[in-house]
C-alpha cells in the first residue's frame, strides 16, 4: 500500500528507482535489484547534514541540502552504480497526516470527491494547501456497503522544497511517500499483519510511532524524545564528551549491572516518558480502532527501528514495563532469506537506521507493495 503522486511525472513502464531518506542530520540512500525471486542490495550511501539545513523535517536551506545530496551522489555511493535517476522519496512524518476513512461504497469519481470532502474534516490544515494522495483498501470486515480509504497529506510547501532539492541534484521523483509507510514496508513481514503492531522509530531528533494492521498504516504520531536527548543527558550528568556518551548509551544503556548503573540511572526517567507515550497510544488504539478492526485492537508487539534502538537493555526494559513483546525490528525481513538480518556491507545495528530507506527502495523495484 502506498500513497504517491508519481503519475504526475511519469507514464508508461515504470523505471527502477532507489530509496532516498532525508532526516535533520543525514541523507541515506538504498538501491535494491531483483535477484531471482528475491531482492538484493545493489547500492547504498549516507551523508551527514550540517545543523540548521533541515529542522524538524522542514528544509531551511535548499541550496545547502542540494550540495550535500550532490556530494553523496558523486562520492558517497557504495556498491554498484545507481539504477537510474528516479527516486522514491520519503516525506517527513512531522508534517504529514495519515488517516483511514470509512466511506459509503461509491464509484471512482464520486469516491474521489468524497475523500476530499471527508479529508477536510480530518486533516487540521486547509486541503487547498496540501498535496493529497489516497488509495482504496480492502476492508477486513468485508462489508461491501462501505469503502475504507487510506489518505496521506503533506503541505505543498514542504513537498515543493524537497522536489527543488531533487531537481537541483539532477534527480527525478518516481514516488513520494510518507515515512511511516516506507518504514512499515521494511519491517513488517510481507507488509501485512492481521494483528496490530506498534513500530517505534527512535531517531536522533524525534521518535515516531506507527500502528500497522491489515496491510495498512492505521495511526502515526511523533514526539520530541530522541536519541540525541539521551546522549546529551549522559554527557551532562557524567561530565563526558557526547562521543563517549554515545558509546556508553549503546554498551551500558539501561543495564543496571554495567558501570554501576550510572548510565541507567540517567536514562530511566527519560525512557519512562517514552513508556507513558506508548501506553497512551496502546490505549488510544484499543478505544478508537477503525470499524472492521474491533476484534483486533490489542497490540502485543512493538518493533523498534532507528539508531536509538541500539541502546543497551532498551528492549528488555520496555518489555518489562509494558508487559508485551518488544524487540529491534529486522529491516531486511522482506529482502533477505530468513533468518538473516544483515548484509556484509551494513551491520544489523546500522541497518536499523536505514529502515525507512530500505522500505523506499523496495517500493522502487516492486510497485505492487
Amino acid at each position: 500500500m502506498t500513497i504517491s503522486w508519481s503519475k504526475e511525472w511519469f507514464r508508461g513502464v515504470e523505471p527502477p528507482a532507489f530509496g532516498l531518506d532525508f532526516s535533520d542530520h543525514s541523507i541515506k540512500l538504498i538501491a535494491l535489484e531483483e535477484h531471482g525471486k528475491r531482492l538484493r542490495l545493489a547500492s547504498w550511501g549516507r551523508a551527514s547534514v550540517p545543523g540548521g539545513l533541515i529542522e524538524k523535517g522542514e528544509i531551511r536551506d535548499e541550496a545547502g541540502v542540494t550540495a550535500v545530496l550532490q556530494a553523496l551522489l558523486h562520492d558517497g555511493v557504495r556498491g554498484e552504480r545507481l539504477p537510474s535517476r528516479y527516486v522514491v522519496l520519503s516525506l517527513p512524518e512531522q508534517h504529514s497526516f495519515v488517516r483511514v476513512l470509512e466511506l459509503p461504497a461509491l464509484g471512482s469519481a464520486q469516491l474521489s470527491e468524497a475523500v476530499r470532502w471527508e479529508a477536510e474534516s480530518n486533516i487540521p490544515l486547509p486541503i487547498s494547501e496540501m498535496e493529497l494522495g489516497w488509495e482504496e483498501i480492502v476492508s477486513p470486515s468485508g462489508r461491501e456497503a462501505h469503502a475504507e480509504v487510506l489518505v496521506a497529506a503533506t503541505p505543498k510547501k514542504i513537498v515543493a522544497s524537497y522536489l527543488a532539492v531533487l531537481r537541483g541534484a539532477g534527480l527525478m521523483p518516481k514516488v513520494l511517500e510518507v515515512e511511516s509507510m516506507a518504514l512499515s514496508r521494511s519491517v513488517v513481514p510481507g507488509f501485512e499483519s492481521v494483528e496490530p503492531v506498534l513500530i517505534m522509530d527512535l531517531g536522533e531528533t524525534d521518535t515516531s510511532f506507527v500502528i500497522f494492521a491489515d496491510a495498512v498504516v492505521q495511526f502515526t504520531s511523533s514526539v520530541s524524545i530522541s536519541g540525541a536527548e539521551f546522549t546529551r543527558a549522559i554527557s551532562g550528568e557524567l561530565n563526558i564528551t557526547e562521543g563517549e556518551a554515545e558509546k556508553l548509551k549503546a554498551s551500558a544503556g539501561l543495564d543496571p549491572g554495567v558501570d554501576k548503573g550510572r548510565v541507567a540511572s540517567v536514562l530511566k526517567p527519560l525512557i519512562d516518558g517514552l513508556v507513558a507515550q506508548i501506553k497512551a497510544y496502546l490505549q488510544f488504539y484499543r478505544e478508537h480502532a477503525p470499524p472492521g478492526h474491533v476484534h483486533h485492537t490489542q497490540i502485543n508487539q512493538v518493533l523498534m527501528t532507528g539508531g536509538g534502538a541500539n541502546m543497551g537493555g532498551l528492549a528488555q526494559y520496555l518489555s518489562r514495563r509494558l508487559n508485551l513483546s518488544v524487540e529491534p525490528a529486522n529491516p531486511w525481513v522482506n529482502v533477505l532469506p530468513q533468518p538473516l538480518k544483515e548484509v556484509p556491507a551494513i551491520s544489523y545495528q546500522e541497518s536499523l537506521a536505514y529502515a525507512t530507506a530500505i522500505g523506499l527502495a523496495i517500493r522502487g523495484v516492486q510497485s505492487s507493495i
